[in-house]
């Protein structure tokens, strides 16, 4: 049965109005699911072959950068490259989502035995493991248990029901050990709290529903009503009433949890998506209620102006636009009726690129759901689709380290294959900018004119499915006879800026180390220094908001430049802990984003700033930051 939008729209908000009950609490779970499912149109992608591409790309690209075995003792787990390579449950959960959506058994295996080496007394996966395979954050996350239960009974309906033994286990311990006894409040883990303080990005009423489908225990539809009633307690005494955003912690009664956020920011984000799984999979008004709000407030906002923190009352607190605040907030607007909001949002999500562990794993759960191929797994026993393999590609020429002189003609060459389909382009870089593209073999692109710098040079390739893989980076050096290189060495700073306006109140330079010699540089022997104008006395603060090597690894201190020099009187010096590792002979250190700002948050003025450049919106060698290694100046020219 098919179903007008807009019709199925206003009759579950009327259907609000009129009584304060459970959406369909009262209905067979399995029925309501097939005849909501029908209704709803929620592919937001202009086809689903478009999604389709855009979702296996994504999770290509995703379990690449972050599924290893490395520390996994035996099976695989969820890496944050950011933070020392550890691993926390919740990446755990969501690449189990993932796997089991999509079809791929062995990453599922593999995340699903890591998860169970590490179960602690009440049988749930301790919430942190460092990348040396040891717990460093005891007990466990309710939200990573309820997603691995999901994920569990999905992997039932594709590969057997050994899968749903396991699930059913994990869901009774969840309603022992992470629901509070009498209130059946969710607890945000099995050692704390409950009424006191709760996380309502934890709540998955659409998931407690099809619980109760699968195991016929009605407590699960009493914690969807708890987490319902908490919402309304907070519409009631918070602005949340008129915005729908609603805070990161929070009381049951709708109050600040002592200690506690109560902002919307990075837990709170993901409440758009609990919520749309509740509205697409069972049709719930409450939480079609709650999404209108929010769908109101992003529109007031644009889509391309989301930011990534708000009071519950709207005011913005946040300053990035990034993949987790736009795609949690995208897979709200699925119960719009807004065709060209739906696809802004769609659109907006999709164009990410790669920026970190938790951006990158919410946008490819984003996706799959806005895709339509995250359906309630008890309202069917169609399996998931088989994963595409993504293709294979490396550089063949030029040689990685190789030199050449302006003006250079660069002849690059890779090969391509697919496993199980066709490669539909190969596509050529030079850092982030493309170069140019070919869609035969053999794959070869000719660089001309190039002036001289440093590169690092990747082929891209894209199957005929959708998934892509990118090559291992090729470092060239093209040299200027009439200029030797800056500093003589090997060593080179590669800048871009992470800002434009030379008139605001932070300085965000992008930097990268390019190594260009046949030895590792350890990066504690290394400092950058970048040169500007502090443009008043006040005192400044500065932040590493992204680091290959890790946030925590990179060091930052002011220095004042007495007597002052043309377009400098403060540097900003950059150094590394010995935990950054090593830039690799013909590697780079990967990029490092910095941001600095005054104490009273006012304005600089970049424009006569000696290192500011802000022509350089990609990444090119820039001689006006200085490098040093143990003190001495390996490259750039001092003001």
């Amino acid at each position: 049965m098919k179903t007008n939008r807009a019709l199925f729209h206003l009759v579950t908000c009327s259907l609000l109005a009129a009584t304060t009950a459970i959406g369909c609490g009262d209905m067979d779970a399995t029925e309501l699911d097939e005849d909501v499912w029908e209704a709803e149109s929620l592919l937001m992608a202009p086809s689903q072959a478009d999604a389709d591409s855009a979702i296996n790309s994504a999770y290509s690209a995703w379990k690449t950068k972050y599924v290893t075995s490395s520390g996994a003792g035996g099976f695989l787990r969820v890496q944050r490259p950011e933070n020392a390579n550890d691993t926390v449950s919740e990446g755990i959960a969501y690449g189990m989502i993932l796997a089991a959506y999509l079809g791929d058994k062995p990453t599922f295996d593999g995340l699903w035995s890591y998860a169970k080496s590490h179960l602690d007394g009440n049988g749930l996966m301790h919430w942190q493991i460092n990348a040396s395979n040891s717990v460093i954050g005891w007990n466990a996350a309710t939200d990573s248990d309820e997603d691995m239960a999901l994920a569990l009974i999905v992997a039932e309906k594709a590969w057997g029901a050994a899968y749903g033994v396991e699930a059913k286990t994990l869901l009774g311990r969840i309603l022992q050990h992470e629901v509070e006894s009498g209130t059946n409040v969710l607890k945000p883990g099995d050692a704390w709290g409950g009424s006191s303080v709760t996380n309502p990005s934890y709540f998955a009423p659409g998931y407690y529903r099809a619980f109760k489908a699968y195991t016929g225990d009605a407590r699960w539809e009493s914690v969807a009503a708890s987490c319902y009633q908490i919402i309304a307690n907070l519409n009631a005494s918070t602005g949340a009433g008129n915005t729908g955003l609603l805070p990161d912690w929070t009381t049951a009664a709708g109050g600040q949890a002592s200690g506690m956020g109560f902002d919307y920011r990075y837990d709170a984000a993901r409440v758009p998506w609990r919520l749309a799984v509740d509205a697409v999979w069972y049709g719930t008004p409450q939480a079609i209620a709650q999404l209108d709000k929010l769908n109101t407030f992003w529109k007031g906002v644009g889509v391309g102006n989301i930011k990534d923190g708000y009071t519950v009352s709207g005011n913005l607190i946040g300053q990035w636009h990034n993949a987790t605040f736009v795609g949690m907030a995208a897979a709200g607007a699925a119960v719009s009726p807004d065709a060209a909001f739906k696809a802004a949002m769609w659109n907006e999500t999709k164009n990410f690129q790669s920026e970190n562990y938790y951006n990158d794993s919410l946008r490819v759960l984003a996706l799959l759901f806005m895709g339509d191929r995250m359906p309630n797994p008890v309202g069917g026993s169609t399996p998931p689709p088989s994963q595409n393999a993504a293709p294979s590609v490396s550089v063949t020429a030029p040689s990685n380290g190789g030199s050449f002189t302006t003006p250079a003609s660069i002849s690059i060459q890779a090969t391509a294959s697919d496993s199980d389909g066709t490669v539909s382009k190969v596509e050529f870089f030079a850092g982030a900018v493309k170069l140019g593209e070919d869609t035969t073999a053999p794959y070869a692109y000719t660089w001309s004119n190039v002036a001289a710098g440093s590169y690092a040079i990747t082929a891209k390739a894209t199957d005929n499915a959708g998934a892509t893989t990118t090559s291992s980076v090729v470092a060239v050096t093209v040299n200027d006879p009439g200029q030797p290189p800056v500093g003589g060495g090997s060593l080179s700073v590669q800048y871009r800026a992470g800002d434009t306006n030379a008139s605001d109140n932070q300085i965000r330079p992008h930097l990268n180390i390019v190594n260009t010699g046949a030895s590792s540089v350890p990066l504690s022997e290394l400092k950058i220094r970048y040169w500007y104008t502090s443009d008043g006395a006040n005192g400044q603060q500065s932040a590493c908001d992204y680091a290959v090597v890790g946030s925590s690894n990179v060091t930052r201190q002011f220095s004042a430049v007495s007597p002052a020099r043309t377009g400098a009187d403060t540097y900003a010096e950059v150094g590394f802990t010995a935990a950054a590792g090593s830039v690799p002979a013909g590697g780079q250190s990967g990029e490092i984003q910095l941001r600095f700002n005054k104490d009273n948050w006012s304005n600089y003025n970049e424009a006569n700033d000696y290192s500011c450049d802000p022509a350089k919106t990609s990444f090119a060698n820039h001689t006006k930051v200085t490098l040093y290694r143990n003190g001495a100046l390996v490259w750039g020219t001092e003001p």
